[in-house]
């Protein structure tokens, strides 16, 4: 069963974040799928998912992805997160004082990485806790070896709540042309998500975090997945019109270390994800290194791709009206032919 996740500091009603997903006999089913040592091969591969491993030297990062990659890795922490990770609680965790659980190294992490921030509630993102994910935008649907459905111990992205919304009545209009989820992953008021967490322990009978890699990829590609329904509607609209860039975040850690990759859709619609940095938590720099890229990640989704969609959002709703425009002039210009008929009786 999935872990109880942290309440959310950043969403309204932290009691959904923080619940437990009711347990079933489907729901365990699929939870100990992902632990499967093909997994990988009869299920996410079989839906066009892969994971790109150092050897694969044709798979190269597109040029848009490395950029994204590079402003996460290289920009200097911004002022206002914390420099450091505060080690309190993880010691314990390394040395095995205590019987290490996920749900303590989610609720260390959610402290470290995702303070509470009055900028960042402003800016409406959201952080939600073990939110299950509608097969609706699963890569494969239900095609055979389905992609065990997602739960997140952690998804960022944007809330869709009205006091905080950060788009315009305008742009979620356009939204909802995509389907009635208006790009919402599950049942929680978050859309588009750009930042998957998957917490582990690295201990005996434990999960690994190569089970947080399979979890990371099948929740990342959902993610893929909707912006690639938000393109498919952008061109459908407007020809020519430059796509929204699919670049997905996700982070697997346990107490020792973690694991930062990008997911992105290749021109041969196969979803890929790749890892891009390996960091040390037994050391400060480590720490250190993850704070900044977590608040790197924010900064880049709260500015550089929430800029892109919210564009693609404009241009779809601008298509639209000129599109209801032209239907209104042509019900004003057509003649109404009983109208006619009764005036030449």
């Amino acid at each position: 069963m999935v872990p109880q996740a942290p309440s959310s500091q950043y969403a309204p009603d932290t009691a959904e974040a923080g619940s437990d997903p009711v347990p079933t006999a489907t729901s365990s089913r699929k939870q100990r799928l992902v632990e499967l040592p093909t997994y990988r091969g009869d299920y996410l591969q079989k839906n066009n998912i892969y994971f790109v491993l150092p050897e694969d030297a044709e798979t190269a990062l597109p040029d848009w992805a490395a950029k994204d990659c590079d402003e996460i890795l290289s920009a200097p922490s911004p002022a206002r997160r914390h420099s450091a990770m505060n080690v309190e609680g993880l010691q314990d965790m390394q040395r095995g004082d205590a019987d290490v659980r996920e749900v303590d190294i989610l609720r260390w992490l959610e402290k470290n990485l995702f303070p509470d921030d009055d900028d960042i509630r402003k800016l409406g993102l959201r952080l939600i806790g073990c939110m299950p994910f509608k097969r609706a935008y699963l890569p494969g649907g239900d095609a055979p070896n389905p992609v065990s459905e997602p739960v997140p111990d952690l998804t960022y992205g944007y809330t869709l709540k009205e006091t905080c919304v950060p788009f315009t009545s305008t742009q979620l209009t356009a939204s909802k042309a995509m389907d009635p989820e208006r790009g919402k992953p599950g049942s929680s008021d978050l859309a588009f998500p750009f930042l998957i967490v998957e917490g582990k322990v690295d201990a005996p009978k434990k999960s690994c975090l190569k089970v947080g890699e399979n979890q990371c990829l099948g929740a990342s590609a959902t993610c893929v997945s909707i912006i690639n329904r938000l393109n498919s509607l952008l061109l459908l609209k407007c020809e020519g019109a430059k796509k929204v860039r699919s670049a997905i975040f996700s982070i697997a850690v346990n107490q020792d270390v973690a694991r930062l990759y990008v997911s992105w859709m290749g021109d041969d619609d196969i979803y890929y994800m790749k890892r891009i940095c390996l960091v040390d938590l037994w050391l400060e720099a480590g720490r250190r290194d993850l704070a900044r890229y977590a608040a790197n990640i924010m900064d880049w989704g709260s500015g550089t791709r929430f800029k892109d969609i919210q564009r693609a959002l404009d241009i779809i709703s601008d298509e639209g009206r000129k599109t209801s425009s032209v239907k209104a002039k042509a019900r004003d210009i057509t003649p109404d032919t009983h109208s006619s008929k009764r005036q030449r009786r």
